[in-house]
């Protein structure tokens, strides 16, 4: 995980807009899913992971693959959270997957 955390602060470093890149979303939503599975870090891993969700939205179809990536993570994390119904409710079509926290 420190290598992980380590590797997002130097991207931050580098570059302001960093954080919308394709590469840091992956590496953080990677960070925020590892949090999921950890005694202390699972409510802020949770969180994070919507936040990401919720940034990669704002740039991309409800289509795109990249929200498919946070959409499997948020799904582990619920499951590790111990939330069988994956604290979401998921409607699927053949053009888009939407999914809702309860607690969103």
């Amino acid at each position: 995980r420190q290598l992980i955390e380590d590797a997002l602060a130097l991207a931050r470093e580098r570059n302001s807009d960093v954080t919308t890149s394709a590469e840091y979303q992956d590496l953080e939503t990677m960070n925020f899913a590892y949090m999921c599975g950890t005694r202390d870090g699972r409510q802020a891993g949770l969180s994070g992971l919507w936040h990401t969700l919720n940034a990669v939205r704002a740039h991309h179809e409800e289509t795109s693959s990249r929200l498919e990536d946070v959409y499997g993570a948020l799904a582990v994390c619920y499951d590790r959270l111990g939330d069988s119904t994956a604290g979401m409710s998921c409607s699927v079509t053949t053009r888009a997957i939407s999914i809702t926290s309860r607690t969103e």
